[in-house]
Order: C-alpha cells, then structure tokens, then sequence
C-alpha cells in the first residue's frame, strides 16, 4: 500500500506571510537592499534544522538543477575573468549573483515545507500587500499635485545611523544601495516630453513597481478565484491594475496584457463556452490584427519616453558587440564606462545573462525557464478536480508570462521586492504537484496502525 507522507513534518512558511505585510516597513528603515535575502536564508535554515528528512532530489528538482548550473557558470566566469574587475564592481555582481542563489534556496524551502494554509496566508498577505502599495501610489500622486510638483525622499534610519565614511561610498558608487539608504517617494520623468510624476512605490525604480504588481494582480487574482468571487477582492484588483497603469512602465503593461490574454484564455475554455462563440471573437481579432496600426503604436511607444528607448537601443547594440568579444564564458560582470549612461549588460536579462555569462550560462538559464514552462503547463492535468489549486495555477500563469517578458527590456537580479516575489511565484509553480498530492492525502482515510499489538478489525 502507498503510504501518503506527513505534511505536517517539515517547518512551517507561516512568517513568510507576516513578512510580506512588513515589506512596507523594511522599506522605511532603509533595509530593502539585504533584507530578503536574509529572510530567504533565515527560512532555508529553519527547514534545515526543523526538517525530519531531507531529500536533495525531491527538493532540488529537474528543473532546478539547470538554476544552479547557471549559478555555478556564473561564479566561474567572475572568477575567471577577476582579474579584470575593479572592486566596486565586484561587490555589484557579487550582489546580482546573490539574487539567483535566493530564488533557488526559496524553490527549495517551498518544494518540502509547502503547505495549503501557507499557500492561503501567502495569497492573502500578497493582496494585502497589493491594497498598501496602491494606497501609498494614491498618496505619492496626491503629495506632487498638492505641493506643486515636489520632489520627495527621504534618509532612512538605518541610513542615518551610517558612518559618514560609508555614506559617501554609498552616495557615490553604490546606486542601488543608495536608493534602499535614500527612498524616494515620488519622482519627475519626462513623457512625451514633458515633465510628469513618477513614483516607484517601495521599489527602487517604476519599471520593477510594474513587475511587481503584475505579480501581485496574479496572486490577487488566484486569491479572488479560490474565495469564491469575492467582490471586494475583485475591487482589490481593479485598484492593483490601476497601479500597474501608474508605474508608467511601458514594459510591465506591455508584458501583463499578453500574460493575461493568454492565461484568461485557459480560464474561457475551462468554462466550455460555446465554440461558435469562441470561432467568431477569434475570427473578430484576426481581422482586427490585420489592420492594426501597429506602426503608428510603435512611434506613440518609442516618443512616450523617447530618451529612453533611444538610450536602451544604443546600449544593446554596444552589449551585443562586447558579448561577442567573450561568446563562450563571457566577461562575468558589468562594466561601467563612458560609452554608456549605465552598466554594460543592463536593461535586459537575458542580453545580461549572454554578456557575464555567454553561451554556457546562457544555455542553462534558458533551460532552466523552458522547464519551468513546461511544468506549468504539465502540472495542469494533475489539479483538474481541485478548484483551490487551478486558481493557483492561473495566478501563477500571470506573474510566471509577465515576467519573462519583462525581462527581455529590464534586469530580474537588481530590484529586490520585484524578484523576490518572482521567485515566489516560480516556486509556487514548482510546488503545484506538492499541493495537489496533499489535497490527495486529506481526501483518503487515515490508515491506524497498532504495531505493538497488530490487531486488524474487520
């Protein structure tokens, strides 16, 4: 007979969820930088020790395994190209590094310590998070249209408390510990030209505000599905998808739309809406693509932030034409010099990952996504009678699509709370089949078993 595993016997994720609501006051005392990586390691070791069995297969996983070949080809390209890297940046690429070892400890701490109720208080604290950032976006606006047009940031206290040493490095050649050291609450940018507010919530910059709420619409969304409709959290969700609009990320609304269209697809055909219905709405937007002004969209989205995408295009072309110089292991890190306004190998993870790592690294980090895909297309057939778990599926399709096209014209090691919750949503992914094994072993009886006295009642 095949005995179910206890679910109960690996460490809970229940803090998981109180630090997804307390993400708002990491941000304030100017932690944001370091604090999810030391939360992540603070989990992996809690399940380390709490953990009665620890099985390296089960918890690392097919998929996973291309993530730390990816890891590993990294580390040796900075360590053979070292020699070439100047000590600030070594601390930056150390520092991108860092993030890939965090998404895979939390693929781990969720493949054996993942739960129901824990998937519940994640969702659930997702979407409270949801509510705050929104709230606060309302808040950034309103102080820039009442102040005239303000500028607003302030020095955190974990900032403050700095020797003035370290304030000037920080102020000087560390930009992303600067903006965790230094919030900034809301900002100016120019679109079309003209100066307009621009707020990047508790992120480090707008452009991760918008992955991040795609993410968070997703978990809001699963949230939405499994409390049976909810209207409140459907209000939540026209709130969140307002903040997306807010970001003024032209990626991030340009990576939802495609990610939502797709996976609502799913949502449509699970309800077995009539196919002469479905025949005419397909055969609707095949016309209407065919007479799309797709130019005249492509020159309103190049002129939106025209300065931008110039500087963007200029910049791939120079990384490409670098990456070359190294295709097999690449350069290892991203240099700054005067041929570019920011590091070379920015704005695109996957252009990134080919720069520092070339064509090894970059063959295990597709890998790695391809599977990932593929299980959660796979996985699909396993949660067909549990509701709960196909509105997580959804959920997950959403933040999973919209972020690998976010990352073809933005960085996923850079902005802390954007891949954090990435990461989240790749493990939930990777952990569906957990899930649903669970719900398995809830729905059969308990087997009771007397081994002192063996005694089997008919």
């Amino acid at each position: 007979m095949k005995v179910k595993r206890n679910f109960e016997e690996n460490a809970s994720l229940r803090e998981l969820s109180f630090f997804i609501m307390a993400i708002p006051l990491g941000w304030f005392f100017g932690m944001r930088f370091f604090m999810f990586h030391v939360f992540t390691l603070y989990l992996f070791s809690k399940m380390l020790f709490q953990s009665r069995r620890f099985c390296i297969k089960k918890a690392i996983g097919r998929e996973s395994v291309f993530l730390a070949a990816f890891i590993a080809l990294y580390l040796f390209a900075i360590l053979f190209n070292l020699n070439q890297i100047p000590a600030s940046r070594l601390a930056a690429t150390l520092y991108n590094l860092s993030f890939w070892g965090m998404g895979l400890f939390l693929i781990i701490i969720f493949r054996l310590s993942l739960s129901k109720k824990d998937t519940d208080a994640v969702l659930a604290a997702s979407s409270i998070f949801g509510l705050i950032t929104s709230i606060f976006l309302a808040f950034a606006y309103g102080y820039w249209f009442l102040s005239g047009g303000s500028y607003l940031a302030f020095y955190s206290p974990f900032f403050r408390i700095l020797p003035q040493s370290l304030k000037e490095i920080v102020l000087n050649s560390a930009p992303l510990v600067h903006t965790s050291l230094v919030p900034s609450i809301i900002g100016r940018d120019k679109l079309f030209g003209k100066p307009f507010p621009r707020s990047p919530g508790f992120n480090i910059y707008p452009t991760a505000l918008g992955l991040t709420m795609i993410i968070l619409i997703g978990l809001t969304f699963a949230w939405y599905l499994r409390k049976k409709k909810d209207k409140k959290i459907l209000a939540l969700l026209c709130l969140e998808g307002l903040t997306l609009v807010l970001s003024l990320s032209r990626t991030a609304v340009l990576a939802f739309i495609p990610a939502a269209l797709f996976v609502g697809s799913f949502v449509l055909f699970q309800k077995k809406v009539n196919r002469k219905i479905v025949a005419i709405v397909v055969l609707i937007l095949v016309v209407l693509a065919m007479f799309f002004p797709y130019q005249k969209v492509i020159n309103v989205m190049s002129s939106f932030r025209g300065e931008s995408t110039a500087s963007r295009i200029g910049l791939y072309r120079l990384t490409i034409s670098k990456a070359l110089e190294r295709p097999i292991l690449g350069h290892g890190f991203k240099p700054r010099t005067e041929e570019a306004p920011v590091p070379i190998g920015s704005h695109s993870t996957y252009i990134g990952v080919f720069y520092r790592t070339g064509i090894l690294g970059t063959v295990a980090f597709l890998l790695f996504w391809f599977l990932i895909v593929r299980r959660w297309f796979r996985v699909r057939s396993q949660l067909a009678v549990i509701p709960d778990l196909v509105a997580l599926w959804y959920g997950t399709g959403i933040g999973l699509f919209g972020g690998l096209l976010w990352m073809f014209t933005e960085d996923i090691d850079a902005p802390p709370i954007a891949a954090f919750f990435f990461f989240i949503v790749v493990a939930l992914v990777l952990s569906l089949d957990r899930l649903a094994e669970e719900a398995g072993s809830r729905k059969e009886p308990k087997l009771s078993v007397d081994t002192e006295n063996r005694n089997l009642n008919p």
